[in-house]
């Protein structure tokens, strides 16, 4: 049986730290995920466009909660409800995005659709004058349907396939920049030469 019931008696939000940390503009293990970096496209994380990162000691220290493996990210300020699906350890996020986490009835996968399918109702909850932002309790007070077990399942099943292949290929683009990154400047320097057949 199909029932409502608000976004917060389902899931959990992890909160930005409510200020910009302090950051260093080179590659550390701990990005931080700014709304520019949520593309609406494909799920994905663009990672490309990231130019902030912390160290290890402040991504410990500055940041209460951690995000984790496919939580959802979402922007609350500028482009209200851009949302991406999170697929690394050691990322956090700016302070005008969140981490929201499914925690009982439905799954991410399911909670990441109905934010997708319900955009346009999200952004009417804007509160900003200067620019577009809004509550994030409000968000959280939003109705959201509960499908049957059984469907849910299902739907579960079919997108878990498709995410794990999403995962798989972000994988290998990573590791094909991170290659690109080490070569490029042995290349560049004359460090390494490649013979002209």
């Amino acid at each position: 049986i199909n029932k409502n019931t608000k976004i917060i008696a389902v899931a959990n939000h992890k909160g930005g730290c409510g200020k910009t940390p302090p950051y260093q503009d080179f590659k550390t293990e701990h990005p931080i995920i700014e709304v520019n970096a949520l593309t609406n496209d494909g799920r994905l994380v663009n990672y490309s466009v990231i130019r902030k990162f912390v160290d290890d000691s402040i991504f410990q220290t500055w940041f209460r909660q951690h995000l984790e493996d496919l939580d959802i990210l979402f922007s609350t300020v500028g482009s209200i409800g851009s949302i991406g699906m999170f697929f690394k350890n050691g990322a956090c996020v700016a302070q005008n995005v969140i981490g929201i986490r499914a925690m009982n009835k439905i799954s991410n996968f399911y909670l990441y659709q109905w934010l997708l399918y319900n955009q346009e109702e999200i952004r009417e909850l804007d509160i900003g004058s200067v620019q577009p932002s809004i509550k994030v309790p409000h968000l959280l007070a939003l109705q959201i349907r509960i499908p049957d077990k059984n469907i849910l399942d299902k739907f579960d099943l079919v997108i878990k396939g498709f995410i794990d292949k999403l995962k798989s290929n972000q994988e290998r683009i990573q590791t094909l920049e991170n290659l690109r990154d080490t070569l490029l400047p042995k290349l560049m320097s004359g460090e390494i030469r490649v013979k002209v057949l």
